[in-house]
């Protein structure tokens, strides 16, 4: 997708997708429903805007597999975790995976 012209938001400009600020450059970012529509989308912002670990959180697996490459390609390291948030117990486990990979955890979006 082709970026425009920036978009001002009335206070601050907005840079279109070539021209990314990298504000996320070295954050660890987790994101659920990562496998399609607006959560995927978010994954790969944050990704180019520089985010160094992208916590892709989906109930199918073959989403996940489908989106790494996109988020790797950005230059992020993308971690699949295959889970179903609806049960209390798969989310604390799906948090608790992420921090095994590093402890902090700096944006996480649902």
């Amino acid at each position: 997708m082709a970026a425009g012209p920036p978009i001002s938001n009335g206070k601050h400009q907005v840079q279109g997708e070539s021209g990314m600020s990298r504000r996320f450059e070295g954050r660890n970012v987790f994101v659920t429903g990562a496998g399609s529509g607006f959560g995927r989308r978010t994954a790969e912002l944050f990704a180019a805007e520089g985010a160094r670990n992208l916590y892709l959180v989906d109930y199918q697996q073959e989403r996940l597999d489908a989106v790494a490459p996109v988020i790797e390609e950005l230059g992020a390291a993308p971690h699949l975790l295959n889970c179903d948030l609806s049960v209390m117990e798969n989310c604390a486990e799906a948090v608790e995976r992420a921090l095994a990979i590093d402890p902090k955890l700096d944006v996480m979006v649902s």
